[in-house]
């Protein structure tokens, strides 16, 4: 099983890090998960914070941008971006926001 989170983060500089730092080590026990970090219209820092989580580990951080802001835009980019891996029937999609409001709940109910 992988775990693919799609991460919406609009204005988030000041917590995107740690949330990189924790999908990090929480999906290194799912091998070949991924994380797509989403941008969706941020005026400070968030993009290049989210590109250099993709520059550090390409393997598993992917960065992508939308010059709008909101949830709805960010998901939807991200979903069009995960059209190009190749998911199974044993893969979880999963969509959060930077601040991981929701923790690993949906993991820790597998």
């Amino acid at each position: 099983m992988r775990a693919f989170y799609i991460v919406a983060a609009h204005n988030e500089e000041q917590i995107v890090d740690k949330a990189c730092e924790r999908l990090e080590r929480r999906l290194s026990a799912f091998h070949g998960s991924r994380v797509l970090l989403v941008n969706n219209g941020s005026t400070d820092l968030t993009q290049s914070k989210i590109e250099n989580a993709a520059k550090r580990n390409p393997d598993f951080f992917s960065a992508y941008s939308h010059s709008r802001k909101g949830q709805g835009i960010a998901f939807r980019l991200g979903l069009q971006n995960l059209k190009n891996q190749e998911l199974s029937s044993d893969d979880w999609v999963a969509l959060a926001a930077a601040d991981l409001p929701f923790d690993f709940s949906d993991l820790d109910s597998l």
